[in-house]
């Protein structure tokens, strides 16, 4: 199951949160190898799979974090036999790499375990309830 919003662009703010969403991923369910324009945060809720850029490949599971960042090329495929599902948030702004950057995430280090996964599981879940399109919601 593929649940996604998009918010309004806003180009020039600190950070604008661009798209959201959760995704049951089926067996073998691909992305890329492509690039974005902007960062793509995941955090995988169950399962498992691969994430590839920068040539390495990043085997991941339940409780990791994984980030995409703007320009580079990534790839990423659940598993054939324990398939991931994840919740993401798509953002850019001036400040989104230095926020990255803080995390402990960036293009070279694209993965992170963290203790608040279920914090953000649940913001980016909040965020999906907001999203009727009006500006008070974004």
């Amino acid at each position: 199951m593929l649940e996604k919003y998009t918010f309004g662009q806003h180009d020039h703010t600190d950070i604008t949160v661009i798209k959201c969403g959760t995704e049951d991923c089926l067996p073998g369910h691909n992305w890329g190898p492509g690039v974005r324009s902007h960062y793509i945060l995941h955090l995988i809720t169950s399962g498992q799979g691969v994430l590839s850029t920068g040539n390495r490949n990043y085997k991941l599971a339940k409780g990791d974090i994984f980030l995409i960042s703007p320009d580079i090329v990534a790839e990423y495929r659940a598993d054939d036999a324990d398939p991931w599902s994840y919740v993401w948030v798509g953002f850019r702004g001036l400040i989104a790499d230095s926020l990255c950057r803080e995390a402990g995430l960036n293009s070279k280090h694209p993965v992170c375990k963290s203790d608040s996964n279920s914090r953000l599981a649940d913001i980016i879940s909040r965020m999906l309830k907001f999203s009727s399109g009006s500006r008070q919601h974004e």
